[in-house]
Formats: C-alpha cells, structure tokens, sequence
C-alpha cells in the first residue's frame, strides 16, 4: 500500500517565508493528482517533503503504516526508493546514451543486475523509446528526453510517481503523450503526484485537483479543473 496521508504539516524556512502552511489531506493508492497553483503556491515544497528531501517544520506525514518523521536517516534513502522522481534537477547524463542512462540508474539503485538488459527493455517499450535507446540526451526532442526520465522514474518499480512540472517547455503533442502514460501507469495502482501549470491538460484529462495558494490548499476536487479565480 502507498497511501499518503499529510496531517498539519507546516514547512518554514525563517521567519519570513513559509513553504507550506497546515497542510492536511490523504491520496489513496493509484490516485492520480495533479497539484496546481501559481508559482511559489508551496507545489515543489510539498513534493520535495512527500519525497522526504525536506523535512516538516511540523506536522507529520505517511506513507503506507510509515510516518516519515519516526524512521532513522539511514531508513531516508529505502524510503526515497519507494518513489520514481521526475524534477528540473534530475536530467539524463550527457556523456551516456539513452540504454547507458537506465543502466546505471539500476546500478545506482542497486537493483539486481539478473534481469536488467529485460527490465530496461521493457521500459523502453513502455515510453516508446526502444528505436532511440542508442541516443544521446542532446540528439532527442524534448518529449523523448521527457519519456526517457519517465522511464528512468520507473527503474526501481516504485509505488509513487512525483513529477514536478514535467511538461515545462515541451509543445502540445508531447505534453498530451506524457500524460497520458502517467495515466496508464496510475491504472497499474502506481500513486501519481504531478505539479502541473498547463490549465488545458488538467482540464482535458479529468484527474483529482488540489490548489495551493501561499502554501494553503484553497481547493480539493475529484474530477477537477484548473480554477485560476481561486488563485
């Protein structure tokens, strides 16, 4: 199970700015989410404290029977396994081809190298890379570098999906394409968690909505839309 429960959760960095502010909701596994709000609404704070990379000023948070703030640091990183992380910071390796780039996340990953030429395999297909697996991040378009960090996300099997405005400069087409394979992949039971600023594929698409604004959660809607006027 990867239930995800935050209960009051509070995220100060000094006095005079706060991430998020007494935050408070559950995600029920396979849920697909799409976080929206403008920018500095507290999106990225939240997932980086979902994905234990901050920790709460208070409040606590859960994932499955696991409350984050009552495990040992040296449990952190298993933890953070548990989640395939799609964010601005995390590209592909230039020097490495797209094949060469899931290898060594497996590795990093410590995932069992029986199996890995298979497991990458299978990936490939997954996000419709399997023709470009010889190319280098520079040669692909940006919606194929975009599949390939979705499949990267995908290596160690996780539970939860975070991608963090993953359609960012990419055009239409390839901004419906990633989406729709973070939806099939939501079908699996995979938990998906997407910061999203494009208001017409929240729309499109019909997921559970939940608006930030100066760290609050201002709206929470099953089959929502992208609502600007509660911003």
């Amino acid at each position: 199970m990867s239930d995800i429960k935050f209960d009051q959760v509070t995220k100060v960095y000094n006095k005079d700015v706060t991430g998020v502010d007494n935050l408070s909701f559950f995600v029920e596994t396979g849920e697909f989410v799409f976080l929206v709000g403008k920018s500095g609404a507290g999106k990225s704070t939240l997932l980086r404290l979902l994905t234990a990379q901050e920790e709460p000023t208070s409040g606590e948070i859960h994932i499955g029977k696991e409350c984050l703030g009552k495990i040992s640091r040296s449990r952190i990183p298993y933890i953070r396994r548990g989640f395939g992380i799609m964010e601005k910071g995390l590209g592909l390796l230039e020097d490495r081809d797209i094949r060469e780039n899931l290898e060594f996340a497996m590795i990093a990953a410590e995932q069992p190298r029986r199996g890995m030429a298979d497991r990458i395999d299978e990936l490939l297909g997954v996000v419709g890379l399997r023709r470009m697996q010889k190319q280098f991040p520079q040669e692909l378009s940006g919606g194929e570098a975009a599949r390939a960090l979705l499949a990267r996300s995908l290596i160690a099997n996780p539970r939860i999906i975070v991608a963090d405005e993953p359609t960012a400069n990419l055009d239409p087409d390839s901004s419906w394409d990633l989406m729709c394979l973070l939806s099939d992949i939501s079908r699996q039971g995979i938990t998906v968690m997407v910061a999203c600023h494009d208001r017409e594929l929240v729309d499109i698409l019909k997921k559970r909505v939940i608006t930030l604004a100066d760290g609050r959660i201002i709206g929470d809607e099953k089959k929502g839309r992208y609502n600007s006027r509660m911003m």
